[in-house]
């Protein structure tokens, strides 16, 4: 089941003559256990009656992993044991995947034979805390940008799955806690459309200054 979140939404506009105008909309999913699967409403790219022309979506995916995990090796003999922290987090426009990250974290660390105990500690097993890493990702469209356009919201799905895992021993018992969270920004490039009088106006100057060479 998905839950609608509209995040930390902030606009802006930073104008430029030589590439046209950029607006920006951020937005985020709080840090929690996966798995989960959040929508979040950001604002359309408004052409102001047509006034306005949109060139390209841009979006930067921010996913954070953090938690802990633990290892016990039950392996008659020692072993290195990898517990990795991961989970990845994925962008969606309606069933299109725009994006995904996976930040992971890990740590390896040598385990003797099984000492008899399922504890996580002592000689065969390992437990750690406070593990957390990020990954990013930046990409930019300029076709089918239609569903962006209009003067309403669009909607975004983010979804986190986890991804734990361990490598390194045949007889092994693991622990994870897997918590996620997201960081979107959503940039709109565009540029403006002169109106018909003014069109018009440079077609008369243009005009008159080919008559003024002659």
């Amino acid at each position: 089941m998905s839950r609608t979140f509209v995040v930390s939404i902030a606009a802006l506009a930073i104008a430029s003559t030589a590439h046209g105008a950029f607006e920006a909309h951020d937005a985020s999913v709080e840090l929690q256990r996966t798995s989960w699967n959040v929508d979040i409403a950001l604002p359309q790219f408004d052409d102001m009656g047509g006034t306005r022309q949109l060139k390209s979506v841009s979006w930067r995916l921010e996913g954070h992993v953090e938690g802990s995990a633990a290892g016990e090796n039950l392996n008659a003999t020692p072993a290195a044991v990898t517990l990795e922290l991961a989970a990845e987090i994925e962008l969606f426009f309606g069933k299109t995947l725009l994006d995904v990250v996976l930040p992971l974290a890990d740590v390896t660390f040598d385990a003797e034979a099984h000492d008899g105990l399922m504890d996580f500690a002592g000689d065969s097993g390992a437990s750690y805390a406070g593990l957390m890493n990020d990954d990013i990702a930046e990409n930019t469209i300029s076709d089918d940008l239609a569903g962006w356009i209009g003067d309403g919201m669009v909607t975004l799905t983010g979804i986190a799955s986890g991804r734990s895992r361990s490598l390194g021993a045949g007889n092994l018992v693991t622990q994870f806690a897997t918590e996620a969270s997201m960081q979107l920004r959503i940039e709109y490039e565009w540029t403006q459309i002169p109106a018909p009088s003014a069109l018009a106006l440079f077609g008369a100057a243009g005009v008159l200054a080919s008559r003024r060479r002659r």
